[in-house]
C-alpha cells in the first residue's frame, strides 16, 4: 500500500472516531443545517432559493446571484446551504466583510457551525527587493492571537461535524501545513487510558503546546501540569476555557476528564439529550481529541530531512549565482540560509521559515501548497455516509464576486512578481517561490460547485452560468433603487453643501465620494469651514477608527462622511438619503460602471435616497450605471404597484469593528474571568504582589557578567559573539548599553531563540553613536550587512528622510519621501531637500508651510471651486514663495533642521576618520596616547583599527601638538602600509568592502610633508583604482561640512574614550610599575618563586579580595594573570551566600571552598584547575581563613601539608606595609617574607592585588546599586 494511501485511511479513521465521540454527532438534526429565523423569504427571495437550489441539485458547476444592495443576500445564501446540505466555504473580499457576514449567517443557522477564517495578522507587510534603489524591505507583521483561535475552531468544526460554513477571507488560498499531519498529531485522551502526566506532557510538546512562565499565565495553546493534585491543563486554542485531565495515582490511569462549558457549548450539549451540562456549567466526557496548537505540524524526521534538501539547494543556487557573476547574492544568501540552518536544527524555527515550507511538506518542485481547501477535502465523516477524505462534494460561495475573484486571480502573480527579485538578488532560495496563493487554475480545480453573489457580477461569473445569473430586484423593505442627477461641477461644492444641510434638517445622512485621499480630506475640511458637521474615511485610517468614523454618522456627531471608496466597508446605514459622487465623469476603475453602481446603492435604505453624479460629461460607465437604475426602478416600481406594497426604510444598523466582532466570537470580555477562573481552581491561591522574578540563566559563560558590566551607560549597538573575533549571533540597539546587555543575563526573556542563543555567546562588542537615531540606522546597515542568525528579522534599509518639491505637476506640492532615489532614477521636475533626521521632523515642516501658506486648501479650490483659473494662479503664486523661502535661502539652510548624519550612505559615501585621545585623560600632561582609524563605506560602519603611542617627556604645549599631529600621521602610515591590512591584491579583493577611501578626515591637522607622503602610499597601493588618491584633510571650522565633521569625530573619540577605559582599568599601576616587557616580568616571576619557595616560575596567579559596604552587599572577587598579564576573561565574582554581615574571614573560607571544590572536576586547562599561586588581599588572618576553605575542598596547602592529592601555594599581602606572608609547618610566628615593598616579586603582587580590589569593589557598587534600586518604591 502507497504511503498516500495510508496517510488517507489513518485520517479516514481518525475521523471517524473524532465524529462518533463529538457531542450530538448522533443526533440527526444537529448534523444539517436549519435555518431559524423570525421571518419568511418574500419578495423574489423565494423564486431566488428555488432557482438556485436547483441548478445547482441538476449538477450545474456554477450559479450566480444578482441580488441588489438590501436584498437579504445572506439570508437567501442561508436557505440555499440548508437546502444543499453541504459544507461550504464563503470567500469574502475583506476581514471586516467576513466577520459581518459570519454574524449574520450564525443567526440565520444557529445550530450549525459558522466559522471565521481570516487572515491572523494585524498588519502585514511583505518581503521585498526594490531593484531600482537597491532597497531591502523585511517582512514586518504582529500575529493576533485571537483570530489564530477562530481559525483552529473552522478546522476543528471541518473534521468534527458536517453542517459547517467557514466564511473566510482570500488569505485561505495561502499555505496552511499538510492536513494530514494536523490530523494525525490530534491526541484522543480516554478516561480509563494508560499514562501519566509526564507522558502527556511529551505528547502535547510534540503538539507544540507550550508550558506557561506561572500558573497565572495560562492561555490558548498552554499546558500547565500539577503534580500536587496529580492533574493536567490543557488549554487548545479553538477552546473558550481549558479542559482539565484528572489522573489516579495508584491505578496511573486518567480518572477524569472535566470540559467547561461554553455558551456555545451549552448549545450542543443541550441537542444531546444523553449528556446534560451540570450546574456549575462543567461536564465529565469520557474521552477528549486534543488538536495541534498550530496549523503547521511536522513530524522531527521529517524536519532533518527538510534542513538537508535545503542545504542542497543553497549549494546548488549559490553556485547558479556565482556563474552568473553575482557573487555578492551567492554569498549573501550562503549567510542567510546558513544562518536558518543553525536556528532550525536546533529549535525547528527560523525568521521566514515558511519560504521553506515546501521542503516541510516533501512537495516535489512546482507543486501547490495545502491550503484550507484541502482541509474542507477532509471534512465530514471520513467515508460515513457517503464521503470520503478526498470528497470535493462541498459548496463554495463568493460574495461580492466583483471584487473578490479579481482578487483571487491575482494573488499569485503578486506573491512572485515579488519574490523574483529576491531570488535573484540573493535573499531567498528558489523554493520560496512554491510558499504561495494557488494559482487561479489550482483553485478551481479544487472546486465542485460554487455561488457567485454580487450586484454586479462580472463576466468571468455571467459566463460561468446557464442563465446569466437570479436576479433579485425586490427589497424586504420594497424601497427602490435611489433616483439619479446629473449636475455640474463648476458649482458642485455650493450645491452639495446645500444637499447636506437640508437632509440634516430632516435627520438624514449623506455619503460623499472624492477621487483621492487626500481629495476626501480637504472636502471635509471645506465642509467644516462653512458650517458642516462633516469628517473623511480612507484606506490610511485603522479599522477601529473606520467604525468609530461611521458610527459618528450613525449617531448624528456629523452629517457628511467623506471617503473614497466606501465599497469596502460593508456597512449600509438607512440614514444615508444622499450620496454624492465627485468628479463622476472620471475615466478609471473607482468610476467604472460597477464602481458606480455600488455606491448609489449606499443610499438604497432610506425612502428619500437618491445619488448626485457632479460631471460635466455622460462617460459610457455614467450612462451605463444610470440605465440600469433606471431599469431596476420601473421594476420595482411596478412589483409594488402589482402588489400594494408601501416602501419602508430600513431599520437601524450596528456598526462595529472587526475587533469588535472577534471580541465576540471569542468571549474576549470573559478573558478576565478566566484568569479568575485559572486561580479559583488552582490549589494555590495568589497572596500579595503576583509579580514574577524570573531566575538568572544557569550555564552561561561567566565571562560574560564582567563584559557587560564594564560597557558604558551610553546610546549605542552591541553585538553577541561566538567568541571575541568570531560569528557575530545577535546585532541590537540600547539606549543604555550596559543595563540592556546585563538584562540578557536575568533569564527574563524567555523566547526559546534567546535561551538557544544566550548557550552560545561567549563575548560582547560595542559601538557608542551620538544619538538613539543613528543607533537604529547602524544596526539596521550592520544586520544587512552581518545577516546574524539570531536577529528576528532583517531590519528595513534604514534611510533619512528628504522633502521633495514636485514642481513638475499640474499642481505642484510638497510631500515627504523615505529617501532620495538614485539620480539615475529621479523624476525630472523633482527637488529634494534634507536629509532630516525623522520622519516627524520633516512632517513638521509641511504642516508649518500649510499653516503658514494654505496651499492644500489653495489646490482644492483651485480644483473644484467656482474660479478655478485664479484659483490657480494664486495657488502657483504661493508655492514658488513658500520653496524660495523655506528651502532655497541661505539663511534657511543654514538654520534648518537638516542634519549631518554619521550614517547616511551619501554624507559618509567613503571615508576614513582618524581620532586620538589620551589613554590617561586626568594627568596633566599624559604621554600614552591611543589613536583610532575608523572605516565608514556607505554609511556602513566597516571596522577600526588602534594604535598605542607614548610623547616623549619635557615637551612644551607646542611641541607637544606637532608630535600629536606626527602621532596620528604614523597611525595612518601604519594602517595603510602595514601587510597585516592589506598584503596582496587578491586579499584586497576579498573584503566585502573597498579598502582606500575617497576622503580621510584627521582630528588635528596633517603637515604639508606629511600629507605628500601619505599621497605617495595610496599611488602605489594595491588597491588603488581611482585616479585620485584620497583627499586627506582636518576637521572643518566653517560651512556645510562643519556639523558633519564633527559628529563624526565626536563618534569616534567617544568610543575611543571608551577603548581607554578598559586600557586604564587592566592597567592600574603605573607605566614604571607595569612590567609589560618580557624580560621584566620574568625578573619578577624569579624572584616571586624565590621569595615563595616554590617549585616552578608561577605562570598563572589568582587574587581574591573581599568588599562590601557596612557590613552589607559582601562580595569576593577573583582575578586571574597568566604570565605576568590580566586574563580578563577568567575573572569571577562570587556573592556571599552562607551569611549576611561583615566578616571577611567567614567570606574568603567560603569562598575559596567552593572554588577548589570544582578543582577535582577540571582539565588542567579548565578555568577552574589548580593555579600556580593563590594571593589573598589580607594579612594573616585572611591568609588563615583561606587556608581553611581550600583544606574544606579537600585541597592542602603546599609547604603545610603532605597528605593531598592536590596542592596549590598560598600567600598574602598586607596593604599598609604591602608586607608578604605564607604558611609553613615552623611553629614560629609568621614574619613578612619581603624586605622592601618594591621588590620585583613584590611589585608583581601589588599590581595583581590592586586589580583584584578594584574589581572587587566595582562589583560589590553595582550590586548595592541594583539591591537598593530593586527596594525603592
Amino acid at each position: 500500500m502507497s504511503s498516500s494511501t495510508t496517510s488517507t485511511t489513518s485520517s479516514s479513521k481518525l475521523l471517524q472516531q473524532q465524529q462518533q465521540h463529538t457531542p450530538h454527532s448522533n443526533n440527526t438534526s444537529s448534523n444539517k443545517f436549519i435555518v431559524k429565523s423570525p421571518f419568511q423569504p418574500s419578495g423574489d427571495q423565494p423564486e431566488a432559493i428555488a432557482e438556485l437550489t436547483d441548478q445547482l441539485n441538476r449538477g450545474e458547476k456554477f450559479a450566480v446571484l444578482k441580488g441588489i444592495t438590501g436584498s437579504g443576500k445572506s439570508f437567501v445564501m442561508s436557505h440555499v446551504i440548508s437546502n444543499l446540505q453541504k459544507p461550504t466555504l464563503i470567500l469574502c473580499p475583506t476581514k471586516t466583510l467576513a466577520a459581518q457576514l459570519c454574524r449574520e449567517l450564525r443567526s440565520f443557522l444557529p445550530t450549525s457551525s459558522v466559522e471565521l477564517f481570516v487572515s491572523y495578522y494585524n498588519y502585514y507587510t511583505p518581503e521585498s527587493f526594490i531593484e531600482s534603489s537597491n532597497t531591502y524591505i523585511a517582512k514586518k507583521s504582529s500575529i493576533n492571537d485571537e483570530i489564530d483561535s477562530l481559525r483552529h475552531r473552522a478546522t476543528r468544526a471541518l473534521f468534527t461535524r458536517n453542517d459547517v460554513v467557514i466564511v473566510a477571507s482570500v488569505s485561505c488560498i495561502y499555505g496552511l501545513g499538510l492536513p494530514s499531519d494536523y490530523l494525525e498529531a490530534a491526541q484522543n485522551i480516554q478516561v480509563g487510558s494508560h499514562g501519566d502526566i509526564n507522558f502527556y506532557k511529551s505528547v502535547l510538546s510534540k503538539m507544540l503546546y507550550d508550558t506557561p512562565e506561572n500558573m497565572y499565565d495560562l492561555k490558548r495553546g498552554n499546558f500547565l501540569p500539577n503534580y500536587q493534585n496529580n492533574t493536567l491543563k490543557i488549554w487548545p486554542p479553538y477552546e473558550t476555557f481549558p479542559v482539565e485531565v484528572c489522573f489516579d495515582f495508584e491505578t496511573g490511569r486518567i480518572s477524569k476528564i472535566i470540559k467547561t462549558l461554553s455558551a456555545a457549548d451549552e448549545v450542543a450539549f443541550s441537542l444531546d439529550t444523553s449528556v446534560a451540562p451540570s450546574p456549575d456549567s462543567t461536564v465529565e466526557v469520557d474521552e477528549y481529541f486534543v488538536y495541534p496548537a498550530r496549523h503547521f505540524v511536522t513530524p522531527k524526521e521529517r524536519t532533518i530531512e527538510a534542513c538537508d534538501a535545503i542545504e542542497r539547494e543553497m549549494h546548488v543556487q549559490t553556485a547558479n549565482l556565482k556563474d552568473s557573476m553575482n557573487f555578492e547574492a551567492a554569498e549573501r544568501l550562503r549567510q542567510r540560509v546558513t544562518n536558518d540552518l543553525l536556528l532550525l536544527r536546533e529549535t525547528g524555527t527560523c525568521p521566514g521559515v515558511e519560504n521553506y515550507s515546501r521542503h516541510f511538506a516533501g512537495r516535489p518542485k512546482g507543486e501547490p501548497p495545502e491550503t484550507l481547501l484541502d482541509y474542507l477535502k477532509m471534512s465530514g465523516k471520513g467515508g460515513v455516509e457517503g464521503r470520503s477524505v478526498d470528497s470535493k462534494d462541498w459548496l463554495l460561495v463568493v460574495d461580492e464576486s466583483h471584487v473578490t475573484l479579481p482578487q483571487l486571480k491575482a494573488m499569485y502573480g503578486g506573491d512572485r512578481a515579488r519574490k523574483v527579485s529576491l531570488v535573484k538578488n540573493g535573499y531567498r532560495l528558489p523554493s520560496a517561490f512554491d510558499n504561495r496563493p494557488l494559482k487561479d487554475e489550482e483553485f478551481w480545480e479544487r472546486v465542485d460547485q460554487g455561488l457567485f453573489v454580487s450586484a454586479t457580477p462580472g463576466k468571468f461569473e455571467t459566463d460561468s452560468s446557464s442563465d446569466g445569473g437570479v436576479d433579485m430586484l425586490i427589497r424586504p423593505t420594497n424601497i427602490m433603487d435611489p433616483e439619479l442627477f446629473v449636475r455640474p461641477t463648476k458649482t458642485q461644492l455650493r450645491d452639495l453643501r446645500g444637499e447636506i444641510l437640508t437632509r440634516a434638517e430632516r435627520g438624514e445622512k449623506t455619503l460623499a465620494m472624492a477621487l483621492t485621499k487626500r481629495d476626501a480630506e480637504d472636502m471635509a475640511t471645506f465642509l467644516q469651514e462653512n458650517d458642516v458637521k462633516a469628517s473623511y474615511i480612507h484606506s490610511d485610517l485603522n479599522t477601529v477608527e473606520r467604525a468609530d468614523a461611521l458610527k459618528s454618522l450613525q449617531n448624528s456627531t456629523i452629517d457628511c462622511l467623506v471617503g473614497v471608496n466606501l465599497m469596502r466597508e460593508g456597512i449600509d446605514l438607512p440614514q444615508v438619503s444622499l450620496v454624492a459622487i465627485m468628479s463622476a465623469d472620471n475615466q478609471g476603475f473607482l468610476r467604472s460602471e460597477t464602481a458606480l453602481l455600488q455606491m448609489v446603492g449606499r443610499a438604497a435604505r432610506n425612502v428619500n435616497g437618491q445619488a448626485i453624479f457632479y460631471a460635466d460629461k455622460i462617460t459610457k460607465a455614467m450612462k451605463s450605471a444610470i440605465d440600469t437604475t433606471n431599469w431596476r426602478r420601473e421594476k420595482q416600481a411596478s412589483f409594488n404597484s402589482k402588489n400594494n406594497k408601501i416602501p419602508i426604510s430600513a431599520k437601524g444598523s450596528e456598526i462595529k469593528s472587526i475587533f469588535d466582532i472577534f471580541r465576540e466570537e471569542m468571549n474576549v470580555e470573559e478573558l478576565g474571568s478566566d484568569v479568575e477562573w485559572s486561580r479559583s481552581r488552582s490549589p494555590h491561591k495568589a497572596k500579595g504582589s503576583t509579580k514574577v522574578v524570573a531566575t538568572p540563566r544557569p550555564a552561561l559563560d561567566p565571562t560574560l557578567e564582567e563584559l557587560t558590566y564594564n560597557l558604558p551607560a551610553k546610546t549605542g549597538i552591541y553585538k553577541w559573539m561566538t567568541e571575541r573575533d568570531g560569528v557575530t549571533l545577535y546585532i541590537g540597539k540600547a539606549k543604555n548599553l550596559s543595563s540592556r546587555c546585563r538584562s540578557y543575563l536575568t533569564g527574563k526573556d524567555e523566547r526559546p531563540r534567546i535561551n538557544e542563543m544566550m548557550k552560545k555567546v561567549k563575548w560582547v562588542e560595542y559601538i557608542i553613536t551620538p544619538t538613539e537615531q543613528d543607533a537604529l540606522n547602524l544596526e539596521a546597515k550592520l544586520i544587512n550587512l552581518h545577516q546574524p542568525p539570531y536577529n528576528v528579522a532583517l531590519k528595513d534599509d534604514v534611510s533619512f528622510p528628504y522633502i521633495v518639491a514636485r514642481t513638475s505637476d499640474d499642481f505642484p506640492r510638497f510631500e515627504r519621501v523615505p529617501k532620495i532615489p538614485p539620480p539615475s532614477y529621479r523624476t525630472d521636475g523633482y527637488e529634494y531637500y534634507g536629509p532630516y533626521s525623522t520622519s516627524q521632523e520633516a512632517d513638521r515642516i509641511l504642516e508649518t508651510i500649510e499653516d503658514d501658506y494654505n496651499l492644500r486648501k489653495l489646490a482644492f479650490e483651485a480644483k473644484n471651486g467656482e474660479n478655478r483659473a485664479e484659483a490657480t494662479a494664486r495657488y502657483l503664486e504661493e508655492f514658488e514663495n513658500c520653496k524660495a523661502v523655506l528651502f532655497e535661502s541661505e539663511e534657511t539652510r543654514i538654520s534648518s533642521p537638516r542634519v549631518d548624519l554619521l550614517f547616511d550612505e551619501e554624507v559618509n559615501h567613503s571615508r576614513d576618520i582618524v581620532g586620538i585621545v589620551p589613554i590617561d585623560p586626568d594627568k596633566k600632561s599624559p604621554r600614552e596616547f591611543l589613536v583610532r582609524v575608523c572605516q565608514l563605506r556607505k554609511g556602513i560602519y566597516r571596522g577600526e583599527r588602534d594604535f598605542q603611542f607614548k610623547l616623549p617627556a619635557g615637551l612644551t604645549e607646542e611641541e607637544r601638538e606637532r608630535e600629536l599631529s606626527t602621532i596620528i600621521f604614523k597611525a595612518l602610515e601604519r594602517h595603510y602600509q602595514d601587510p597585516l591590512a592589506c598584503d596582496t591584491p587578491e586579499q584586497l579583493s576579498s573584503l566585502p568592502f573597498t579598502f582606500l577611501p575617497d576622503s580621510i578626515l584627521a582630528m588635528l591637522p596633517i603637515s604639508p610633508e606629511s600629507t605628500k607622503e601619505l599621497k605617495n602610499i595610496f599611488r602605489f597601493h594595491p588597491s588603488q583604482t581611482s585616479i585620485r588618491p584620497p583627499k586627506v584633510r582636518s576637521l572643518a571650522k566653517r560651512g556645510r561640512n562643519k556639523n558633519t565633521d564633527a559628529v563624526a569625530m565626536q563618534f569616534v573619540t567617544d568610543n575611543l574614550a571608551a577603548t581607554a577605559q578598559e586600557i586604564r582599568e587592566i592597567m592600574p599601576l603605573s607605566l614604571e610599575q607595569r612590567g609589560t616587557t618580557k624580560k621584566m616580568i620574568a625578573e619578577r616571576s624569579k624572584n616571586l618563586k624565590t621569595m615563595l619557595h616554590l617549585p616552578t616560575h608561577p605562570s598563572r596567579i589568582e587574587c581574591y579580595d573581599v568588599s562590601h559596604s557596612q557590613g552589607e552587599f559582601s562580595t569576593c572577587s577573583r582575578v586571574v594573570f597568566i604570565d605576568g598579564k590580566p586574563e580578563k576573561s577568567l575573572y569571577r565574582t562570587f556573592n556571599i551566600k552562607s551569611f549576611q554581615g561583615n566578616d571577611d574571614y567567614r567570606s574568603l573560607k567560603e569562598v575559596l571552598e567552593r572554588r577548589f571544590k570544582r578543582a577535582y572536576e577540571s582539565d588542567s586547562d579548565s578555568e577552574w584547575a589548580i593555579p600556580d599561586l593563590v594571593v589573598i588581599d589580607g594579612g594573616k588572618g585572611q591568609l588563615s581563613a583561606a587556608y581553611k576553605g581550600i583544606r574544606a575542598a579537600g585541597v592542602g596547602v603546599s609547604g603545610v601539608d603532605s597528605n593531598y592529592d592536590l596542592t596549590v601555594p598560598v600567600c598574602a599581602i598586607a596593604k599598609r606595609n604591602e608586607e608578604v606572608f605564607a604558611l609553613s609547618n615552623s611553629d614560629t610566628p609568621l614574619s613578612p617574607l619581603n624586605k622592601s615593598p618594591d621588590e620585583p616579586g613584590v611589585l608583581m603582587l601589588r599590581q595583581i592585588r590592586d586589580e583584584s580590589h578594584r574589581f572587587a569593589i566595582t562589583r560589590m557598587r553595582a550590586r548595592r546599586r541594583r539591591d537598593f534600586l530593586s527596594d525603592t518604591p
